[in-house]
C-alpha cells in the first residue's frame, strides 16, 4: 500500500517512496509495519511482503525493543516526545542477523482515520565507521599535541634553566613549537573538513592549511581518473601562487612514471625534492617552472589513489621528519574528508537523480505525442544532465536501410542562440555515415558512444572542414555521451548528452543514468508507434471487414440465386424423366429405360450437390435457420437410416442399428432440430456406406453420455446424447484427420487427383454436417485407422429426464 502525507497526492507519493535512494518504512500505533518500499527491501534482506504486516520489532535489537514499545505508547497517550524525531542514530537488525548504523527522520500523518508514522533511513555505517576511525585519529592527534605541549613546556623549562645559552636547545624548542603548531592547525584543519560536501571544498581547505603550515610558496590539487583502458590521469581541480599559464598548461596530465606527482601516486609515499639541482638529477625530462623545492603527497581511499597533492618552494627545502609526519598525516585527513563528500555527494545525486527518472517517466508517460514528450525530455535534461541535449530520431527504423533517414527531433541549452546553432548544426554539416564514431557507430552498432574528455586533436579530427572545426570549438565540448534508443532489437534513434562550457565531465555512472533514460524514452517512442500503428492497422481491419462482409453477403445473395435458379431446369428434367418413364409419350425399351435411370441418378445426384452448395452458403451468411426442440433419438435415426438403406442394399453393405425403439421408456431425448439431426446422421451414414467395399458393415447406435468428452469443445458439466456410426471401410489417415472437416475436403485414404478419385461429392458434407452440430451446440468427432474402418460420432445435448424416469 502507498500512504499518502496530507500535502501531496497519492500517485506522486508512491512514485517519490519507490525512487528513494533511501529506505522508508511506515507502521501504526501498535508498531505494525504497513509500507516499506524496495530500497528497504534491499538494505535489510527482507521482501516488501515480509515485512508489512509484522512488527517492527523484527528490525530493533532485542535489548531496545522495550525502549520502544514504552517510547511509542507514551507519544500515543500523552503527545509528549521523549527523543528528537530528526536525524536519530540507531541499530538496525536484518534479515541475516547484522546490526546497521542509521540515522532516522521519521513524522506523523493519518491516513483513512488511521494514525500512521513514516520514517526515512538513512545507512550510516560507513560514516559512522569514518567517525570513529576520525576520533581515532583525532584522540591520537590531541594525545600528540598534548605530548608536544608538554614538550614545548619541558623545552621552555630547559630553556629557561640554560638561559637560552645552548643552540641546540634553542633550535630543539624551535621545532617543539613548530610542531605543536601544526598540530593545531591539524585539529583546526580537520574540524573544518567534517564539514566538507565537495571535493573542491576539501581541496580549498587542504591548499590553504597546508601551504600555511609548510611554508609553500604555491600548491595544487588533483583528482585521479580512470579511462577504460586502464590509464589514469591527474585533472588540477584548485591552484595557489601559480602563474596562469603554469595552471593551463597542467590542468590535464597522464599519470606517468618519472614524473614526481605520478611517483607519488605510484610509490604510495611522499616523494620529497630539496633542490632544483635535486629535480635536474632525479627528473631531468620534467620541466623547470621556476621553483626550488617540491612535495608530492598521494591520497588513497581503501588502498585506490584517488588524488594528489603538491606543494613547491621557491627556497630549497631540508625536509624534517616532523614535516614528513604533518604531510602524511595531511594525506589522511584529505582522504577521509574526500570519502566523506564522495559519500555526501552519492546521496544527494542518487535523490536528485531518481527525481529526474520519475519527472521523466512522468513526461514520457504523459502523451503518445512522443515527438513534444521527448522534446520536454530533452529541456528538462539541461542543465541537471547536460549542458546540451540532442534528441535524433530514425524516421523507418524497420526498413533498416543505410544511411538511415535520421530527423533532428529537439536541442536542449539554456542558450537559445546555441540552440538554434544546435539545431542547424548537421544540416551545414551533414553526417558522414561511413565514420566509424559518433552517431554513424551508435546506429549501426547499436552500442553507446562515451567520450569522458573531449579535446582540440578529438574535434578537428571529427571535422569535415575549417569551418566545421571552428563551430565545433565554438561549442567547447568537454565530454559526450551518445546513447542509441533501442527497442524490440530496432534503433529508434540516438540520445546525445554533452557537457560543454561547464567543464564538468561525464563518469561510468552518469552513462548508467543516460542508458536508463535511453530505455524509457525508447520504449515511449515504441508504445507511441506501436499505438498509432494500431489505429491504422484497426482503420484497415474495420474497412476489410466491411468489404469482406459486403462481398461475403454478395456470394450468399449470388449462391442462393443460383442454386434456385439451377433447381428449377433440375426439378423440370426430374419432372420430365418421370414422364418419360410413365411411358405417356410412348413405350420405352429397356436400353431406354436403363438410360433414363442414369439421368435421375445424375439429376438428383446434382441437386443434392446445390442443397449442399446453398447450406452451406447460408451457414456462413448467418440465414441458416436452426429449430429446438426435444426429440427422441431412436426417431431420428430411424429415419436417417429409411433414407440410406436403399444406397446400403445396393451396394451390398449391411447396416444394423442398436438405438432403442420408439416404445422403450429408456429411449434418450435430445435437444436440437431433428431435420438438421436426421441431415447429418444421412450424411454421415451415406459417408460409410460410400466408403465401404460390398460385404462389409456399417453400424449405428445412439446412447446416454453423463460426462463431456475430453478435449471436444462441448458445454462442460451437462450430458449429451451420443450418435455413433461404425464402419469396416478403407479408414482415414491420420494426417487428414484435422482436416476432414475443411470445406472441399474428401476423407479419401489417398492423395489422389479430384478427376480420378473413385467416390464422387464435393467435399461439403462433413463441413456442413460440423456446422450444423454447433449450431445446436453439438460436435462430431471422428476416430479412424486405414484399412480398420471409422468411427463418426455426432454429440448432441441431452433433455433433462422426465418425471418418473419415463420418456
Amino acid at each position: 500500500m502507498t500512504l499518502p502525507p496530507k500535502s501531496s497526492p497519492a500517485p506522486h507519493n508512491g512514485v517519490l517512496a519507490e525512487s528513494s535512494p533511501d529506505p522508508i518504512l511506515t507502521i501504526d500505533e501498535t508498531s505494525t509495519i504497513v509500507f516499506a518500499n524496495d530500497a528497504a527491501e534491499r538494505a535489510f534482506g527482507y521482501s516488501i511482503a515480509e515485512m508489512v504486516g509484522q512488527s517492527l520489532h523484527m528490525l530493533i535489537p532485542a535489548d531496545l525493543r522495550e525502549r520502544h514499545d514504552a517510547g511509542v505508547a507514551h507519544y500515543v497517550h500523552t503527545g509528549v516526545r521523549r527523543i528528537a524525531w530528526q536525524g536519530l542514530r540507531v541499530p538496525v537488525r536484518t534479515k541475516s542477523g547484522t546490526e546497521l548504523q542509521v540515522e532516522i527522520s521519521f513524522g506523523e500523518f493519518e491516513w483513512q482515520g488511521q494514525r500512521l508514522f513514516s520514517g526515512f533511513l538513512r545507512d550510516i555505517s560507513q560514516q559512522a565507521e569514518s567517525e570513529r576511525v576520525i576520533a581515532a585519529a583525532n584522540a591520537q592527534l590531541q594525545e600528540q599535541a598534548s605530548e608536544l605541549e608538554q614538550q614545548v613546556e619541558e623545552a621552555q623549562m630547559l630553556t629557561e634553566e640554560l638561559e637560552l645559552s645552548n643552540a641546540e636547545a634553542e633550535l630543539r624548542a624551535h621545532l617543539a613549537a613548530t610542531s605543536a603548531e601544526r598540530a593545531k592547525r591539524l585539529l583546526a584543519l580537520s574540524t573544518e573538513l567534517n564539514k566538507a560536501t565537495t571535493a573542491s571544498d576539501v581541496a580549498d581547505l587542504i591548499l590553504d592549511a597546508g601551504m600555511s603550515a609548510v611554508g609553500a610558496d604555491a600548491g595544487s590539487f588533483a583528482v585521479i581518473s580512470h579511462d577504460d583502458d586502464g590509464s589514469a590521469q591527474f585533472e588540477i581541480i584548485r591552484t595557489r601562487g601559480f602563474r596562469a599559464e603554469i595552471s593551463e598548461a597542467f590542468r590535464r596530465f597522464d599519470l606517468h612514471p618519472g614524473r614526481p606527482l605520478s611517483d607519488a601516486v605510484l610509490r604510495g609515499d611522499l616523494v620529497l625534492v630539496r633542490s632544483r639541482e635535486d629535480a635536474r638529477r632525479r627528473y631531468p625530462t620534467v620541466a623547470d617552472v621556476g621553483y626550488e623545492g617540491f612535495v608530492g603527497v598521494p591520497v588513497f581511499i581503501a588502498g585506490v589513489a584517488v588524488a594528489a597533492i603538491a606543494f613547491s618552494f621557491s627556497e630549497p627545502q631540508d625536509f624534517d621528519e616532523p614535516t614528513e609526519t604533518f604531510l602524511r598525516t595531511v594525506g589522511q585527513e584529505c582522504a577521509q574528508a574526500l570519502e566523506r563528500a564522495r559519500l555526501y555527494d552519492e546521496r544527494a545525486v542518487q535523490a536528485e537523480r531518481g527525481e529526474f527518472l520519475a519527472e521523466a517517466t512522468r513526461l514520457l508517460s504523459s502523451s503518445l505525442d512522443y515527438e513534444a514528450t521527448l522534446a520536454a525530455l530533452a529541456g528538462a535534461a539541461v542543465p541537471m544532465l547536460a549542458d546540451w541535449c540532442a534528441v535524433d530520431i530514425v524516421r523507418e527504423p524497420r526498413l533498416r536501410e543505410w544511411p538511415p533517414r535520421l530527423t533532428r527531433l529537439a536541442v536542449a541549452h539554456k542558450d537559445p542562440a546555441k540552440r538554434a546553432l544546435g539545431l542547424t548544426l548537421e544540416e551545414r554539416f551533414p553526417i558522414d555515415w561511413d565514420s566509424h564514431d559518433g552517431t554513424p557507430a551508435v546506429v549501426r552498432d547499436g552500442a553507446t558512444q562515451f567520450i569522458p574528455f573531449v579535446t582540440d586533436d578529438m574535434l578537428r579530427r571529427t571535422a569535415r572542414s575549417a569551418e566545421h572545426a571552428t563551430a565545433l570549438q565554438h561549442l567547447h565540448f568537454s565530454s559526450v555521451i551518445m546513447v542509441p534508443l533501442q527497442a524490440r532489437g530496432l534503433t529508434l534513434g540516438v540520445l546525445t548528452l554533452v557537457m560543454g562550457e561547464s567543464e564538468r565531465h561525464y563518469t561510468t555512472d552518469d552513462v548508467a543514468l543516460a542508458k536508463d533514460l535511453a530505455a524509457r524514452a525508447a520504449t515511449a517512442i515504441d508504445n507511441a508507434r506501436l499505438f498509432r500503428e494500431a489505429q491504422t492497422a484497426r482503420a484497415v481491419a474495420e474497412a476489410a471487414t466491411v468489404r469482406a462482409a459486403s462481398a461475403n453477403k454478395a456470394k450468399s445473395n449470388f449462391l442462393a440465386t443460383m442454386s434456385h435458379e439451377i433447381r428449377t431446369p433440375i426439378n423440370a428434367v426430374l419432372g420430365y424423366a418421370e414422364l418419360l418413364a410413365l411411358e405417356l409419350a410412348g413405350p420405352l425399351t429397356d436400353e431406354q429405360r436403363a438410360q433414363l435411370a442414369r439421368i435421375r441418378d445424375s439429376t438428383a445426384h446434382l441437386l443434392t450437390l446445390v442443397n449442399d452448395v446453398l447450406d452451406l452458403a447460408k451457414i456462413e451468411s448467418g440465414t441458416l435457420r436452426v429449430d429446438t426442440g426435444e426429440v427422441l433419438a431412436s426417431d431420428t435415426m430411424n429415419a436417417a437410416l429409411s433414407l440410406v438403406a436403399p444406397q446400403a442394399i445396393a451396394k451390398g453393405v449391411r447396416i444394423s442399428e442398436r438405438c432403442a425403439g420408439a416404445c422403450d421408456t429408456h429411449t434418450p431425448r435430445y435437444v436440437g432440430d431433428p431435420d438438421r439431426v436426421r441431415q447429418i446422421l444421412v450424411n454421415l451414414i451415406a459417408n460409410a456406406v460410400k466408403f465401404t467395399d460390398a460385404g462389409g458393415a456399417v453400424t449405428v447406435d445412439c446412447r446416454r453420455v453423463d460426462h463431456t468428452p475430453r478435449g471436444q469443445s462441448l458445454t462442460h458439466g451437462r450430458s449429451f446424447v451420443g450418435f455413433s456410426v461404425r464402419d469396416t471401410g478403407i479408414g482415414v489417415p491420420r494426417e487428414q484427420l484435422e482436416h476432414i472437416f475443411e470445406a472441399f475436403v474428401q476423407g479419401e485414404s489417398d492423395r489422389r487427383s479430384p478427376y480420378t478419385r473413385e467416390q464422387a461429392g464435393t467435399g461439403l458434407g462433413l463441413a456442413i454436417s460440423q456446422q450444423l452440430a454447433h449450431r445446436m451446440d453439438g460436435e462430431i468427432t471422428v476416430d479412424s485407422e486405414p484399412g480398420a474402418g471409422s468411427v463418426f460420432t455426432l454429440l448432441m445435448p441431452a433433455a433433462e429426464p422426465r418425471g418418473g424416469g419415463l420418456e
